[in-house]
């Protein structure tokens, strides 16, 4: 069953159109013209999904892996879509990608700069950032508060953003870190608990309620297959993972199966196993993107994106406020801690809202669970958790969001994977 929050959160559905409406039908479902996101956002988007993708796999080759490049330095991207790669340290590696690179490089996409901190130094910092914060917490010197650990890669700090603490441990972490750490005081960040009616096609972005209540209190992000299995996807704050029935808006859909929280990962599955006055119904990999605008999905998840890189452009399509977009502040875990929250700390990346979209708020109450995906390939990227306010608003200017693949690793056993759901055809599951 989807849990309620001890806090209420308003429900208000925005009936904004966040890009040009355009007509879809059944036959042209996929990609649309790269006219449907913001102009000022095209740089970036040609630049993740071609140049920064030959980046990606060169990297992937030479080092092994994205970690395994964290060590040597960051790579991140600027709005004009250009591609910065911070080194500090060369040896035979370094030598080798930048030659491997090289096309990418003639192309003016990749400026290189030296850097006193890698993204990997500046994890393992916030990780003592992160341990210091829960050790005060413990000692009651901190408030119970919403806490947020990250690292700027652009600017090489690490970030500490609470409520609230006063002075005397402002000044313990200062002496503690140094100036590579950044404090921020007066935030508020909170987990979000639809498109709301009952649909024989399951898919991304339609609503999850609480116990068949038709005000929805959850979105969904997509299908996860695993034994032949099907599972609708959603934020892991939305459920309990207590085996009880689990509602697509008002009518029973499945069970509330598991969540990941307790291992710091928001996400939740719903087994689909209910036959009910809907039967037939269906698995898909259809989500919404302009659901204001049709009275059917529009969209298909073409694929799973496998890299995150800050700066990055990425979009989300909720219940609550459908779709808004942003960009990608860090590639590194963000150590979000709700205040109230009974799972603890979960690891979230933050997307900072485009205002040129028109929609200065990124996310409300309701959209927890939404797809994450990239705007130009439809590639799911991840399951929205919550925002976040730099004023201490209730109104987010920021998004956080639980990578796919971390969903991905968490639930595959050496014996059988569990996948997302991309085919273009649609299953029966009752």
């Amino acid at each position: 069953m989807l849990r309620k929050l001890e806090f209420l959160l308003t429900i208000f559905i925005s009936f904004l159109i966040l890009f040009p409406s355009i007509s879809v039908g059944a036959t042209n479902i996929g990609k649309e013209p790269l006219s449907m996101v913001p102009e000022s956002a095209l740089p970036v988007l040609e630049t993740q999904n071609n140049e920064l993708a030959e980046v990606h796999r060169s990297i992937e080759n030479i080092f092994g892996s994205v970690e395994s490049f964290y060590e040597y330095g960051t790579l991140y991207l600027k709005k004009d879509g250009s591609i910065v790669i911070g080194i500090n340290k060369e040896d035979s590696k370094i030598k080798e990608f930048k030659e491997k690179i090289k096309s990418v490089s003639s192309s003016n996409k990749v400026q290189w700069k030296k850097i006193d901190y890698s993204t990997s130094s500046l994890i393992k910092i916030a990780e003592k950032v992160q341990a210091d914060l829960e050790k005060r917490k413990e000692e009651k010197s901190i408030a119970e508060q919403t806490t947020i650990v990250s690292v700027d890669e652009v600017n090489g700090k690490v970030v500490l953003e609470v409520e609230s603490i006063s002075e005397h441990i402002q000044k313990h972490f200062e002496n503690q870190f140094g100036d590579i750490l950044v404090i921020k005081q007066g935030i508020s960040a909170h987990p979000e608990i639809s498109r709301e009616r009952n649909w024989t096609k399951l898919g991304g972005g339609i609503a999850l309620s609480d116990y068949g209540d038709p005000f929805g209190v959850c979105t969904s992000a997509g299908i996860g297959e695993k034994d032949s299995r099907y599972f609708l996807i959603t934020a892991g704050h939305c459920l309990n993972g207590d085996k009880s029935g689990a509602y697509q808006y008002d009518v029973r859909v499945g069970t509330d199966h598991t969540v990941g929280n307790w291992n710091g990962i928001d996400v939740g599955l719903i087994l689909l196993d209910s036959t009910n006055e809907l039967s037939p119904r269906y698995v898909t990999n259809y989500f919404y993107w302009h659901a204001e605008d049709n009275d059917d999905y529009d969209k298909r998840i073409e694929g799973i994106g496998t890299y995150y890189y800050s700066g990055m452009y990425l979009c989300k399509s909720g219940n609550t406020t459908g779709v808004t977009c942003g960009y990608l502040e860090s590639t590194s875990y963000k150590y979000v801690d709700y205040a109230g929250d009974q799972y603890g700390s979960q690891k979230l990346l933050k997307i900072n809202n485009d205002n040129n979209t028109g929609i200065l708020n990124y996310s409300s109450g309701g959209d927890s669970g939404a797809i994450v995906f990239d705007p130009y390939a439809f590639l799911i990227c991840g399951i929205h958790s919550g925002g976040e306010s730099p004023d201490g608003s209730t109104n987010p200017t920021y998004g956080l969001f639980t990578k796919i693949t971390d969903v991905m690793n968490m639930y595959s056993t050496p014996s059988a994977s569990f996948s997302i759901y991309i085919s273009d055809t649609n299953v029966r599951f009752d």
